[in-house]
């Protein structure tokens, strides 16, 4: 907990950007939180100054303020602290440095400065109780800003034996089921950042990569409701920013290694960082073993009526095994003070094998059998490789607060995908003529992103934003099908689209009130080729201008609220635009390469209330847009045909609620809650699909004696409709954790878990087909008793920091990009 304290201040003075004189820095970027920092700079040499004190606030004499400088932690110059805590030393304009702060029977902070700055320090007691440690680091757990909520994971003690996963639970507008997967209010539409960047693998693979990295790696998570126009023109649901930790800049090494035992699946993970002089590079690797023996499979009964009475009946007894590894090497070189460049490499990878068996069954309208057979998986396996690269450089000028970003992105996946069947005892009137069946699919995504970001400071008040990017982006898909060995069709589709985009926006603060608006224009140019002559090439040409705005006002210091305003743009991606068909018993499956993007809207008004026991928050929201992308089912000939088409009209309105307790100094209660109401209609056909719902989420956290941790919680997950025809029905979740480290600074932490201990073995998770050509249920019967042991160990010291640069590369303007 003193290391994590220490890491959030150190996080808070890395953000710091310089200002204009005598300014205080009451605005703050879209992507870094808030800061209270002075800045007084003087025309001859300005002073690092600031004032230290006590958890209660007193002032704390005597204490060495030592200035070291940032490139080689070497002695720059020293002083104790006055009566009054309060301490200055001479620096040299546009100088980097570190800030050593210590005193007898105090943990010694370090914090990063900039010539001219002025901080206020907090030192902790060395001795403080358990209890009084938790009340300081829980009670800035949450923090609210004019585009996002954040929760500060580093200073809760649950993350030390956690995954990702979990400690999203505990994430005001965020649901985690109990198969891992995830929601943002609600809804599905959402993308994954890691430290500010888009992240493919994360994204396309949230439930199985978020469960297996450690939340000992991350600093904050969060949830970025109302993207500026800084952002890609998409996302409309919300952005999940996953923050890992930073260490201040002086020196040293310091790793962990985690190990979690579960009945489902088995995950290693190790990190480490390091720093020699200017140079700094931080690695993490994990590799998960999914166990076919253990509780991972699944059973799927299908029992649907389709418009002409036919009755369809599927059932399949399925199981996975394999494994998952993602990776990532992050490195920063500051050549100056003036100059930083960064790089970033992330991937993600699986292999899995798929085994099952089956039995299809199609009856008439008056029960006789049409045909029926019995299925066997055979050398049916995923695989899926994703690698993305970032590099860029960082200036700042010699105007206080003036940063320049260019950035370059690379970003490439590879998804084979392969199913073998073997049909045996078929029966009835209309035998299929094949025994065996075989597809194999091949997908590739490269992306080259190159970008120009300018943050310039025009007054105290007033800040202004401004930046270019251009994509070349190129998605290809091979897929080819047989029956008995023999070819029945082959696709090669490839699908071209370049972006560019420029955008322009607006701060402004003053006092309690805050402002942002913004604009965005993005242009397309799309293009399809058809190799194997399935179909006319084509190519089209789409313009969007994508506004934003959002005001914040802090009523007193316990009440703020906040109203955001945007537009989104949804672009189709390689999965829903390919046409290849993907034929098998009774149903057929196609993309339709012409889509286009849409356009939906969403407006919120929020209010947030902070006291040292409760903090609550409440947003009501609406989303609403036409032409949006959504699945169109039809029945023809006993068979049913799905693909895309911008059919959609959307409305949802919704009312978002968390609330955070702490009754006594030792519990704290955290309470997540969403009540919805989604319509969606296709205007065309005048067929409809709306639904009230509600879920709730909590999270109950009890020191006890003995430095033991006890942790419940509990979800309700109903989610947001997904398409015209069906509804889920909602699921339930609880999970209990007791954990306790052990040895020096704590750095061995053990936790025991179970899941769902009192629970049925299987969950249902149920799919109503209400209307169209098809009626009916789809259950699928899912392990949901879970027992298992988490292992944290931390070795070395925290001292080392990949630097950030300001600003750098999003794309995520893609839906129906790869998904699995």
């Amino acid at each position: 907990m003193k290391k994590s304290f220490l890491c959030l201040l150190a996080l808070a003075a890395t953000v710091l950007q310089p200002m204009m004189a005598g300014e205080v820095m009451a605005a703050t970027t879209p992507d870094e939180p808030k800061s209270t920092s002075v800045v007084n700079s003087s025309a001859a040499a300005p002073d690092v100054k600031g004032t230290v004190h006590d958890v209660d606030g007193e002032p704390l004499e005597f204490v060495n303020v030592v200035l070291l400088n940032a490139a080689d932690s070497t002695f720059v110059d020293g002083c104790i602290t006055d009566a009054n805590g309060a301490f200055s030393l001479p620096s040299k304009r546009g100088h980097s440095y570190v800030l050593k702060v210590s005193s007898v029977g105090y943990t010694t902070l370090y914090k990063d400065m900039r010539a001219g700055e002025t901080a206020d320090l907090t030192l902790r007691d060395d001795a403080v109780a358990l209890s009084e440690a938790v009340v300081t680091a829980q009670r800035a757990l949450i923090q609210t800003e004019v585009d996002r909520t954040s929760y500060d994971v580093s200073h809760d003690e649950q993350a030390k034996t956690s995954s990702i996963s979990e400690m999203l639970r505990k994430v005001p507008f965020v649901s985690v089921d109990g198969e891992g997967n995830v929601t943002v209010k609600g809804s599905k539409n959402f993308l994954i950042y890691k430290n500010g960047r888009p992240n493919k693998a994360f994204t396309q693979n949230a439930k199985d990569i978020l469960a297996a990295i450690p939340a000992g790696m991350v600093e904050k998570i969060e949830v970025i409701t109302e993207p500026g126009a800084q952002y890609d023109a998409e996302g409309v649901d919300g952005i999940l920013n996953i923050v890992m930790k930073k260490n201040v800049a002086v020196g040293g090494m310091m790793g962990q290694l985690t190990a979690q035992a579960m009945t489902d699946q088995q995950v290693l993970n190790g990190f480490f960082t390091a720093q020699q002089g200017k140079l700094t590079l931080s690695a993490n690797a994990t590799g998960a073993y999914i166990n076919r023996d253990g509780p991972s499979s699944q059973i799927q009964m299908t029992d649907l009526t389709y418009v002409d009475g036919t009755q369809m009946s599927f059932h399949t007894d399925q199981e996975v095994g394999g494994w998952a590894w993602p990776l990532g090497i992050e490195g920063s070189y500051e050549a100056d003070s003036l100059n930083l460049i960064t790089l970033a490499f992330d991937g993600m990878g699986f292999d899995v094998d798929i085994f099952g068996d089956a039995e299809h069954r199609t009856l008439n309208r008056d029960g006789v059998l049409l045909y029926g057979a019995h299925d066997n998986y055979d050398n049916s396996r995923q695989s899926y490789f994703n690698f993305s690269g970032h590099l860029d450089w960082q200036h700042l000028t010699r105007r206080p607060g003036e940063v320049m970003t260019l950035s370059y992105l690379l970003s490439t996946s590879d998804t084979h995908y392969q199913i073998g069947e073997n049909f045996t005892g078929w029966e009835g009137i209309a035998v299929p003529g094949y025994n065996r069946y075989f597809r194999d699919n091949d997908g590739m995504f490269i992306e080259h992103t190159f970008q120009f970001d300018w943050e310039r400071p025009l007054s105290p008040k007033h800040k202004l934003d401004m930046g270019a990017k251009y994509i070349l982006r190129d998605n290809s898909s091979v897929a080819e099908q047989y029956y008995d060995d023999v070819p029945a069709s082959f696709s090669d589709f490839t699908h071209l689209t370049n972006v560019g985009a420029a955008y322009g926006e607006w701060r402004y603060a003053s006092g309690p009130f805050s402002a942002r608006a913004g604009l965005r224009f993005e242009y397309a140019w799309l293009s399809a080729t058809f190799h194997d002559g399935s179909a006319d090439d084509f190519s089209s040409r789409i313009p969007d201008l994508v506004p934003f705005a959002g005001m914040a006002y802090q009523i007193n210091p316990a009440h703020s609220l906040k109203f955001n305003y945007s537009s989104r743009v949804e672009r189709p991606g390689i999965t829903y635009l390919n046409p290849a068909r993907e034929e098998h018993v009774g149903q057929v499956t196609y993309g339709n390469p012409y889509l286009v993007s849409s356009r939906p809207n969403v407006a919120s008004l929020s209010h947030n209330y902070v006291s040292p026991k409760l903090m609550t928050g409440l947003t009501l929201s609406a989303t609403w847009g036409n032409g949006g992308i959504a699945p169109i089912i039809t029945v023809e000939n006993g068979v049913l045909s799905q693909t895309h088409g911008n059919i959609l009209q959307k409305r949802i309105y919704s009312a978002d609620a968390f609330a955070r307790i702490q009754p006594w100094p030792t519990t704290t209660l955290m309470v997540n809650a969403s009540v919805f109401h989604n319509g969606l209609c296709n205007p065309s056909t005048q067929m409809s699909n709306d639904k009230w719902g509600w879920s709730g989420n909590f999270n109950l956290t009890q020191m006890l004696p003995w430095n033991l941790v006890f942790i419940a919680s509990g979800n309700r997950i109903d989610t947001n409709l997904d398409d015209l025809y069906t509804r889920i029905h909602p699921m339930y979740y609880y999970s209990f954790t007791l954990q306790r480290s052990f040895l020096k600074e704590n750095r061995l932490t053990v936790g025991l878990i179970g899941r769902n201990l009192f629970s049925d073995k299987c969950r249902t998770i149920a799919i109503d087909y209400l209307r169209g050509d098809a009626t009916g249920t789809v259950r699928m019967l899912q392990p949901q008793r879970f027992v298992g042991m988490n292992l944290s160990y931390r070795f070395g010291s925290f001292g080392a920091q990949v630097k950030k640069t300001s600003k750098t590369i999003e794309n995520d303007d893609l839906v129906g990009q790869e998904k699995k």
